[in-house]
């Protein structure tokens, strides 16, 4: 194959130095990108609070069935860009204060409260297995949570 010299320039497409901020936008785009960040998100004090109550639960169901080793097991939760991150951290020596292991437990959607059952650390799997905003689907959340995150599952009946 052979290549030709052009005797005429080639067009050169200037970027701009800056992106223009006041670009007017339709009122759903600009509502889309409000929620994201986490000060217009209306949703989120309810979520974190939940999210508190479920490593609650979780923690109450582990003390019930299995007290000798609760002491090792904590639960929390941490608030992410996308997600909020149900951890659980574990201590290998017992009556250490210090905890040697975390694992995630689950992912919140920050932004329509879907709970998922985590695929990886880094994310969740691919269907939601509750919604915290959904009063009736955040009760039967709390009532079957258990440590082990069995109820994270999907059904199969």
């Amino acid at each position: 194959m052979v290549f030709r010299k052009t005797n005429f320039p080639l067009p050169i497409h200037k970027m701009p130095d800056q992106i223009n901020l006041d670009k007017q936008r339709s009122p759903e785009t600009q509502r889309y990108i409000n929620s994201l960040k986490d000060e217009y998100n209306e949703k989120l004090p309810l979520l974190k609070e939940r999210s508190q109550e479920i490593c609650d639960a979780l923690y109450k169901r582990l003390v019930k069935r299995h007290e000798s080793i609760a002491s090792d097991y904590a639960f929390k939760y941490s608030v992410h860009k996308r997600y909020i991150k149900i951890e659980e951290y574990t201590s290998r020596r017992p009556g250490s204060e210090e905890f040697d292991s975390r694992s995630v437990h689950a992912f919140i959607d920050k932004h329509n409260g879907n709970m998922y059952k985590p695929a990886s650390w880094r994310g969740p799997a691919k269907y939601a297995r509750y919604n915290l905003l959904d009063d009736a689907s955040y009760k039967e959340c709390l009532e079957k949570a258990d440590h082990c995150g069995g109820y994270l599952y999907m059904d199969r009946s």
